[in-house]
């Protein structure tokens, strides 16, 4: 089944269309978590993606990254037929094919968010990242049986999710594209991110006009949405204001 697409808020006022690309391992952003909230206050249609391999979208394989990103861009041009205007906003997974989006010129989006999306990856990282995504890792913290119920062929997701991250991997944004684009992108990151502290990843924007990165205090890996959120949603704010969006008067 393909990557399906999830619309929560339409807008008779519109400037455009903003997609929410969610996490590895995650369900898609539902009408109730705090980005679809806060973007249903301004004048934008709302629409969350279900990655490949994710939920109803399965892997009836193994699938390695090149395949992933292949899917995931073949199938967004499919979704992005029926809109106009988009803006794109991804964490973690989510936001890597955020970037990979407009690296494949699928569309120029109005602009690019991103949340625990880095740029880098280490050794240490990389190792980390598989200890995350490994059956046992779920099975230990009792949660293996909740993903089996959430994705339709949980094997196939977490034997691919393993082999997506390393130092060279394509799914790790390529920052000269990003700048040759122009696009704006706000990127988030948590001081305690855990595979993507904002100490490693700041330093490789610095000169790249058209990219922000904001450090977030005490904010790790799974936080942005949770404890974190109260800056985030400031930040994002700030981002949107500064490029001449508003959220709605009666909101």
């Amino acid at each position: 089944m393909k990557m399906r697409g999830i619309i929560h808020h339409e807008d008779s006022d519109a400037m455009m269309t903003i997609f929410l690309f969610h996490g590895s391992t995650q369900p898609y952003f539902d009408k109730l978590h705090p980005l679809v909230e806060l973007f249903s206050t301004y004048p934008l249609n709302v629409v969350s993606v279900e990655l490949p391999g994710h939920g109803k979208s399965p892997f009836d394989k193994k699938v390695d990254v090149n395949e992933l990103i292949q899917s995931f861009i073949l199938e967004l041009s499919e979704i992005l037929q029926q809109w106009d205007a988009v803006a794109f906003c991804g964490y973690s997974l989510g936001g890597s094919l955020a970037f990979k989006a407009l690296e494949h010129e699928v569309t120029r989006p109005e602009f690019i968010i991103t949340f625990g999306t880095g740029f880098v990856l280490g050794e240490e990282e990389t190792s980390l990242i598989r200890m995350f995504f490994s059956d046992s890792f779920f099975a230990s913290l009792g949660w293996k049986a909740g993903m089996e119920r959430i994705h339709k062929n949980w094997d196939a997701l977490i034997e691919s999710i393993a082999g997506w991250y390393y130092p060279e991997s394509p799914i790790l944004p390529n920052l000269e594209l990003i700048k040759k684009s122009e696009v704006p992108v706000l990127a988030i990151l948590g001081e305690a991110d855990e595979p993507f502290p904002a100490s490693k990843n700041i330093p490789l924007t610095k000169g790249i006009p058209n990219v922000t990165v904001r450090a977030i205090q005490e904010c790790g890996h799974f936080d942005y949405f949770s404890k974190a959120w109260p800056q985030v949603r400031n930040e994002i704010m700030i981002f949107l204001q500064r490029l001449g969006y508003h959220p709605r008067k009666n909101k």
